[in-house]
């Protein structure tokens, strides 16, 4: 029995620490109008009618429906591994960037102000943060936001969720 239970423990700690569950997949907000939301698997969507980016390093990006490269106003879906960086992992949305002012995430828009972000961000459960350049951004888990008033809106995960200091 003792043999069994170390190995047991022994298994167990050696496990990988960072496994999908719902820190690092997210609901789709109930007051947007995008088509797909962050951490959505890539073989689950219909993207037959999204214009692919063929050459951004290593991501794999579409377009929204109706959006194509060069335009001003338009959403961007990133894909990569996920949950970790391994290339053995499947594709999910690890990022959507936001330019187009008649999309809304969480009731908000590229006009909204920071203020206005961050208040209605904090009512779903987000919290303040900043980012790696000193901005300000917002983060549930491991799902980070940030609004350029006027410009965009944009919705990124990291690998693991990151501790604060």
């Amino acid at each position: 029995f003792l043999i069994l239970f170390s190995m047991l423990l022994l298994c167990s700690c050696s496990k990988p620490s960072f496994k999908p569950d719902e820190k690092v997949f997210f609901s789709r907000p109930k007051d947007t109008n995008l088509e797909f939301w962050i951490t959505e698997k890539f073989d689950d969507l219909d993207l037959s009618t999204c214009e692919r980016e063929h050459l951004y390093y290593e991501n794999v990006v579409y377009y929204g429906t109706g959006y194509k490269s060069g335009d001003e106003e338009v959403v961007v879906y990133y894909f990569n591994p996920y949950p970790t960086p391994k290339a053995t992992e499947p594709l999910y949305i690890t990022r959507i960037d936001i330019t187009d002012p008649n999309v809304t995430v969480y009731g908000l828009t590229i006009n909204s102000t920071q203020e206005e972000f961050v208040e209605k961000m904090q009512e779903n459960g987000f919290v303040t943060t900043t980012t790696v350049n000193n901005t300000p951004a917002v983060k549930k888990g491991n799902l980070y936001a940030e609004i350029q008033t006027g410009a965009w809106i944009d919705f990124w995960v990291e690998y693991e969720p990151k501790t604060e200091k």
